[in-house]
């Protein structure tokens, strides 16, 4: 499935792209980088030299009526046939998980990924 998507552009076959777009969220790869750490899975404590990679999840909350009003800003109110949008999109915290960056599925519950906290730096 992954060559199909890969392939599939909207001049060579417009109906099938459309429908992969409107189906999967297509990503780019991130380059991370890849350092030293220390991580402790399974009760024992694992150096990867040159092997850790962390990726920074980010919550969100979000609340409204349900409408999609393509000219609404989020956090504000539009007035719109007798009726408001009410918005509420805020952050509501963060995870971080590190893992082997040789390892490209797999996270906390599987055993492969473990979870770590933020060092922010200047």
């Amino acid at each position: 499935m992954v060559a199909l998507l890969a392939q599939t552009t909207e001049t060579d076959h417009p109906a099938l792209y459309h429908k992969i777009r409107q189906e999967y969220i297509l990503m780019r790869r991130i380059n991370f980088p890849v350092v030293t750490g220390v991580v402790f899975r399974h009760g024992e404590i694992h150096v990867l030299q040159q092997n850790l990679c962390s990726e920074l999840g980010v919550y969100g909350t979000i609340l409204s009526d349900g409408r999609y009003d393509a000219s609404h800003n989020a956090g504000q109110q539009q007035e719109q046939g007798g009726s408001h949008h009410h918005y509420h999109n805020a952050v509501a915290g963060y995870i971080v998980r590190s893992k082997p960056a040789d390892v490209a599925d797999g996270g906390v519950m599987a055993g492969v990924a473990c979870l770590d906290c933020a060092l922010l730096v200047d």
